[in-house]
Order: structure tokens, then C-alpha cells, then sequence
């Protein structure tokens, strides 16, 4: 067989590796990627060209792009369930995987973004998610040996991501959650756990190497008082031993990489403390500064407080992550995708204009940062593709 080792990040006692030598960078989220493929390819929809997308995020120095590399609905599973339409599925996925590698930019693919849609396309309640037995589970798990298994060899592939946000619904009281046994009790932590060790497992049989992650958000500050009382008490907030306890809690074996989404600035070093401790890598997989309409920054700082505070945000935000060390980031978000597509409609709060960064700031900032970390030796990504491809 092949060796793929070399590929994509790796992670070993909590340090990125890119192409054997330590990795930081910044990227940003293009949610909305392989949708557009799946448009293209499934409904001939071609009013977004994807590959003008992905190209100008290549000009503009972005080395790596997540990316739901799914269905978010269950309406839209068959689209990959059903035999005779897989072909087409793995033409726009293929079609996605070929432009990465053609404008050199590195995907972190999250297969079950939202961790409903298996379950409602064959009918489990959720908390089925962590029973190996389940037919959602079984429908993931061929998922996973089908989408892992065929782009294991691309360059293009950079980590391997379970879902997103997931933790955000542990505990909580007011979701109208139903188990299996048509119990109303909260959506428990240790759903989540056992449903990332299957799916992580069945990762790790295939791709021994690749960064692997659950795509969490940060933590509830009070996480902790939530799963001792099955979300019945808030307080007190989080002790570090607490945010220890919850960085495990989202990161069990074989995971390596823990997932935090906007994390608040002022537990960022205790953040990466932590995970330096448990021998996990840290990956900030969204965030983004105060949201202020201002395409292409037409108004300056100096002429609108509003977008004085979005940049100072923003700045300060990228700046504590790479003052904590933080090896992997990624902005949210790329790419418009607007009520009328054929696929997962989605509308993101923050797109694109003409296919470029909306916030020319956050482009900038994103150069900087990635110009520092290849200046100083961590972040040869040239080397990566001329050696990989």
C-alpha cells in the first residue's frame, strides 16, 4: 500500500507537524465548499464557481481551509446513502479534494457537521450516537471507511475533524431532547465521549497519522456544574482542574487535537496550559471579531468606532493565539451561500464579496501571521506540496 505518513498534520505529544517539521498557521472556514460542489455536480447549478473561490483564497496566501465535508440536513443523506447516486457524490467530492490540491491549500474535513442528519435520515434519537449498534452509527462508520478511505492519499487532506460544536448541547435542559427510551432527560457529556471514541476509532483504522479532532467549542465556563447536576445547577464556574476535566471529556483516545471555538481571551493560556499538559494539540476552529457590516472595510477605524472595535477585536483575538502558541487556526468565515441553493441552505453572517475576504483587516491579518510563522521556520508549507504532489 501506499505510505501516506507524510501527509497532512500530524500530531505527536501535542505538537503539530507539517511534512515532519513543527507546524503554526492561520486559515479560515469555508463551510459551504462542498456544497457548492454537490451543486455543481448533482443539480448542474453552476452560479457560484467554486474554483474562483478556492483560487482567490490561494492568491491570497490562505493555507488551509475547513470545511464540512458532509450533508448538514438528514433530507439530504441520500445523496451519499443511496447506491446508485454515491458516483455522483464522490465526483463533487473528488472535484473539492482536486482543486485543494491544485491551488495548494489544505483541507480540515468535518464529516458529520451536524450529528442530526445521520440520525434523522434513519430515525435514532441522539443519544444512539454512542451505541455502536445503532443504524446511524453503522451508516456513519461506512461513511467514514468510504470518505477516509478514498482521500487518505491526497496532500490535500490536512486533519480529520468528527462534527461541530457538539459540546454546546451537553447539558442542557432546554432542548426538548428525547432518548431511545423516550425519556426527557438533557443531551449528556458522556453521549459525546463515547460517540468520539467510535468514530475516532474507526478514523484511526484507516488513517493512523492525520490530526484528528471532535470540532468543539470552548467549553461552558460552567461545564463542570452542568454535568454533576445534568444541567440542573449553574454555578460555580469552572475550576482549571474543571476545564482539565472538559478538554478530556472532548478529546478521548485515539483523538488527539482538542477543538475550542470562540474561547474567551482571558482562559486562553490556561487553554493551551492544559492541553500542553494532557500531550493534545489546541485547534481554534472558528472565531471571528465583533460583527459590523462594513464589506471591504469602506469605512475606516478612524471613521467608524463600530469598525474600530470589530479590528481591535479581531487583532487582539489572533494575537493572544499566537502569543499561547496556539498551532492551528482558522477565521470564520469564507464563502457566501445564499437561500436559493439546491443543498443545505445556509446563510453565514459572514461571506464574501467577489470572492475575496470580506474584511480586507482580516485578510491582512491572516498574512501576517502566517508570514511570521514561515519567517521563523514554522510553516513550510512550500515544502510540503512540492514534496507531496
Amino acid at each position: 500500500m501506499k505510505d501516506f505518513s507524510r501527509l497532512g498534520i500530524r500530531v505527536k505529544d501535542g505538537v503539530m507537524t507539517l511534512n515532519g517539521r513543527p507546524y503554526h498557521g492561520v486559515g479560515v472556514n469555508f463551510f459551504p465548499a462542498l456544497s457548492l460542489c454537490l451543486d455543481r455536480v448533482v443539480y448542474g447549478d453552476t452560479r457560484t464557481d467554486v474554483e474562483d473561490y478556492i483560487r482567490k483564497l490561494s492568491e491570497a496566501g490562505i493555507p488551509c481551509m475547513r470545511v464540512m465535508f458532509g450533508v448538514f440536513y438528514g433530507e439530504y443523506v441520500h445523496l451519499w446513502a443511496e447506491k446508485e447516486k454515491r458516483a455522483k457524490y464522490h465526483e463533487a467530492c473528488d472535484l473539492l479534494v482536486s482543486l485543494a490540491e491544485k491551488y495548494r491549500i489544505g483541507i480540515i474535513a468535518s464529516l458529520f457537521w451536524n450529528v442530526n442528519a445521520f440520525c434523522d435520515y434513519v430515525g435514532d434519537e441522539l443519544d444512539l450516537i454512542a451505541d455502536p449498534e445503532s443504524r446511524s452509527t453503522k451508516l456513519r462508520l461506512e461513511y467514514v471507511s468510504d470518505i477516509v478511505g478514498r482521500y487518505r492519499f491526497s496532500p490535500a487532506i490536512w486533519a480529520w475533524e468528527i462534527g461541530n460544536e457538539l459540546n454546546l448541547a451537553c447539558e442542557m435542559t432546554d432542548t426538548e431532547f428525547t432518548t431511545s427510551k423516550g425519556e426527557r432527560n438533557p443531551f449528556l457529556t458522556e453521549y459525546l465521549t463515547g460517540y468520539y471514541k467510535i468514530i475516532g476509532r474507526a478514523v484511526r483504522e484507516i488513517d493512523p497519522y492525520r490530526m484528528l479532532t471532535g470540532g468543539d467549542a470552548a467549553p461552558r465556563t460552567n461545564s463542570m456544574a452542568l454535568y454533576r447536576s445534568r444541567g440542573t445547577v449553574t454555578e460555580p464556574e469552572n475550576s482549571r482542574e474543571d476545564n482539565r476535566a472538559a478538554l478530556m471529556w472532548y478529546t478521548p483516545a485515539p483523538l488527539d487535537t482538542v477543538s475550542v471555538h470562540y474561547p474567551e481571551l482571558r482562559l486562553m493560556k490556561e487553554y493551551s496550559e492544559l492541553a500542553k499538559e494532557l500531550k493534545i494539540a489546541l485547534y481554534v476552529g472558528e472565531f471571528h471579531g465583533k460583527l459590523f457590516v462594513n464589506p471591504l472595510d469602506a469605512l475606516s477605524p478612524d471613521e467608524s468606532p463600530e469598525e474600530k472595535a470589530e479590528q481591535d477585536s479581531w487583532n487582539e483575538m489572533l494575537d493572544t493565539y499566537m502569543k499561547c502558541g496556539i498551532g492551528l487556526v482558522t477565521q470564520w468565515c469564507y464563502g457566501s451561500y445564499s437561500q436559493g441553493r439546491n443543498v443545505d441552505p445556509a446563510s453565514l453572517e459572514l461571506g464574501a464579496d467577489g470572492g475575496i475576504v470580506q474584511n480586507l483587516y482580516i485578510r491582512d491579518g491572516i498574512n501576517r501571521a502566517n508570514s511570521f510563522y514561515q519567517k521563523n521556520g514554522m510553516a513550510d508549507t512550500a515544502a510540503y506540496w512540492s514534496d507531496n504532489l
